[in-house]
């Protein structure tokens, strides 16, 4: 028989900051602080404009909770503004 291929495993230790991070990273959505801290704008500017239906991309609304879809906010920030 022939030989058998040894296999070496590492074990890679993670902190709990590395694992939020992780987590943050495949999120499918963002709260409206962070949309409103990527689009540069505050918290309560980000509120107003979601209440008044003028957020520049679509809000999920579930329960009293909004969170926005991490791909409608990237294609809001990738569409050029008018020249």
């Amino acid at each position: 028989m022939g030989d058998i291929a040894s296999v070496e495993t590492e074990v890679v230790r993670m902190s709990e900051a590395d694992v939020r991070g992780i987590r943050e990273a495949v999120r499918a959505t963002v709260t409206v602080e962070e949309a409103a801290r990527i689009l540069g704008v505050g918290r309560s500017l980000a509120y107003e404009q979601i209440r008044a239906g003028a957020f520049p991309c679509p809000v999920i609304r579930i329960g009293t909770r909004y969170v926005i879809s991490r791909q409608a906010l990237d294609h809001v920030l990738a569409v050029e503004a008018p020249a």
